[in-house]
């Protein structure tokens, strides 16, 4: 990440350049102090007012297409974004995503057009000179947000807008798992499908569709599923699919932690073992789970069942 100092001395030195470029263009070097000083401050104080317009674009182009916004984060030392997700069966969801992440650049680029208007009417001179330095920040911003790019852990407005027009599969996978690192709560229905696979109860069939079409955007999308969450969901619609062998497959390797995706997914092992009849493997990687959790300092093993529930359970499970 760069730092907040560094940002701001990166479009200092950016406004100086161009200050003395528009001067030079205007005839009007012998301006005096304010002239100078004024304008070079219109940048900064130009990107300070664009970036939350720009995430506010993105956020009313969300409420317009009917996307559920999950988290809006404005920062001026790193990436600021809205982060929205959707089911993965809803309609035109390629072109309400486009609309989504051109709304931002978009709104730079009618405060440019604004500014530079206002860089050509018939106002003082330093006043015109602030106009279009202010123009050409916000031009910037909104110009930098297209180029198909990677800003931190984050993908610009440009990279989304590819992928939806030439990657609709995987875009729509992205989306419906909420982005690059969805939490469990992120991927619609999956925290409390979890809990009802593991604790034997019936499976809400709404839910269990929703999630069954995430899995499939996921697996549509090319590759592997990114993190143990996007296993989780698949595992669980093999098992409710009266699949645990499949279910099993999929987690196989995932090595036992405290983490709360890890122990997601071996939870789900453990079931699909039961339901295979291999209560052995169960209470194996149940022991590994708890004693991981030991070691964590989480002796409570983030609530696992006993391992008797879940083989008790083996029946209702593969139904």
């Amino acid at each position: 990440m760069i730092s907040r100092g560094r940002t701001l001395s990166g479009w200092l030195l950016l406004a100086a350049v161009l200050t003395l470029l528009v001067k030079l263009a205007l005839d009007t070097l012998d301006s005096g102090l304010a002239g100078w000083v004024l304008p070079i401050i219109a940048v900064p104080a130009c990107v300070l007012v664009s970036i939350p317009l720009h995430e506010g674009g993105h956020l009313l182009a969300a409420l317009v297409t009917r996307l559920k916004i999950i988290e809006t984060r404005i920062r001026y030392a790193e990436p600021a974004y809205v982060r929205v997700t959707t089911d993965p069966g809803s309609p035109l969801l390629p072109l309400r995503f486009v609309l989504f992440h051109l709304a931002g650049p978009a709104v730079n680029v009618l405060l440019a057009a604004g500014l530079s208007k206002a860089g050509t009417a018939d106002l003082p001179m330093t006043v015109r000179e602030c106009a279009l330095m202010a123009a050409f920040a916000s031009g910037l911003i909104g110009l930098l947000s297209l180029l198909p790019q990677r800003l931190g852990t984050l993908h610009s407005d440009g990279t989304h807008v590819l992928r939806w027009l030439f990657r609709p599969a995987r875009a729509r996978a992205a989306a419906s798992a909420g982005g690059a690192n969805p939490a469990p709560a992120v991927i619609p229905g999956l925290p409390e499908l979890h809990r009802m696979v593991v604790d034997g109860r019936p499976v809400d069939p709404q839910t269990l569709a929703r999630l069954a079409a995430t899995a499939s955007a996921l697996a549509g999308g090319g590759g592997r599923p990114r993190d143990h969450w996007h296993l989780v969901a698949r595992a669980i619609v093999e098992l409710r699919n009266d699949r645990p062998a499949d279910a099993r497959r999929i987690l196989l390797g995932i090595a036992p932690s405290a983490e709360p995706d890890v122990t997601a997914a071996l939870l789900i092992r453990v079931v699909a073992a039961t339901a295979l009849g291999d209560t052995a493997q169960a209470e194996r990687v149940l022991t590994a789970l708890r004693a991981a959790h030991d070691r964590a300092g989480r002796p409570d093993g983030a609530a696992t069942p006993p391992a008797e529930n879940l083989i008790a359970q083996s029946s209702e499970i593969s139904g």
